[in-house]
């Protein structure tokens, strides 16, 4: 959802949870949050929000499930763990952030666990066939080549014994 990087408090229309997993919680931007925080020799660039000093909860029906406090990367704010449900989150900015309100702020949460933990799950399996797969794959090469070239060498002996 936008939200304002300005101090003040920011709550979320109920949204929901189909999935039991592990979701983030932070600030994104179209562009990013790119900026060059102050004069330096060389100049430095950081790639994130400044720590706003932003806190947050998660809420189920009222009751608090989940809580945290912003990184010193003010743009991921946190994880939490959750199943199938109605949620709320609120979140609160108590360090001064309005002049990245330029770039369109939007509080977003995001599963990274479900589907990860999946495909880390299948990945070894997976990889041990691919590699079992290639070697058989590799060998039914070799074989192939070396039947064609013995039948070539076949063949030019077989010519070889007829013109003589």
């Amino acid at each position: 959802m936008p939200v304002s990087l300005s101090r003040g408090h920011v709550h979320t229309s109920e949204f929901v949870i189909n999935t039991r997993s592990t979701y983030w919680v932070g600030f994104m931007a179209h562009d990013g949050f790119g900026h060059q925080p102050g004069p330096s020799d060389p100049p430095v660039y950081e790639y994130c929000l400044p720590d706003l000093g932003t806190s947050w909860s998660l809420s189920s029906h009222g009751r608090v499930v989940a809580t945290g406090a912003g990184t010193p990367c003010g743009d991921w704010l946190g994880w939490f763990k959750a199943g199938n449900g109605t949620y709320v989150l609120d979140a609160d900015v108590s360090r001064d952030g309005s002049s990245f309100n330029s770039r369109k702020p939007r509080l977003v949460v995001f599963e990274d666990g479900g589907l990860r933990e999946a495909t880390y799950r299948l990945g070894e399996p997976m990889l041990c066939t691919f590699g079992g797969l290639t070697t058989i794959g590799a060998g039914i090469l070799i074989f192939s080549a070396i039947s064609a070239r013995n039948k070539k060498l076949d063949s030019e002996d077989r010519v070889s014994i007829i013109q003589s």
